[in-house]
């Protein structure tokens, strides 16, 4: 991730805001110490406009291929932290498309958009 240092935001203990450390925090900033990770950026951009916004964030490792991710829904992945920002991703997004390195991602959220047949109320 980005340049940054440890923890931050206050509070006692080893957490950031005040908030105790969960296994996720630690491995951030073990990785903002630990090579190669530590000389990875992430790059973001967003292009506004009155009818959509579109992100695009990139960063600079391997990438992957996003259909090979478990789906979390599944009931053997339901207790698995994997998968859960894609799936949150393409609930709320109304495009989201990877680059073939996997390591960019688009996310459109059009102004007027209306949520998929599966979501809408009768």
């Amino acid at each position: 991730m980005g340049s940054g240092g440890e923890g931050g935001g206050g509070g006692g203990g080893g957490g950031v805001g005040g908030v105790e450390d969960r296994g996720d925090h630690a491995l951030v900033r073990r990785r903002q110490r630990e090579r190669p990770y530590c000389d990875r950026r992430i790059y973001v951009e967003a292009r506004l406009s009155r009818e959509k916004a579109v992100f695009f964030i990139r960063d600079d490792g391997p990438g992957f291929d996003p259909l090979d991710m478990p789906d979390p829904t599944e009931p053997p992945n339901l207790d698995r932290p994997s998968g859960r920002g894609i799936l949150l991703m393409r609930t709320f997004m109304d495009e989201v498309a990877y680059n073939e390195t996997g390591n960019q991602i688009a996310l459109t959220k059009r102004r007027n958009s209306t949520p998929p047949a599966s979501q809408s109320n009768p």
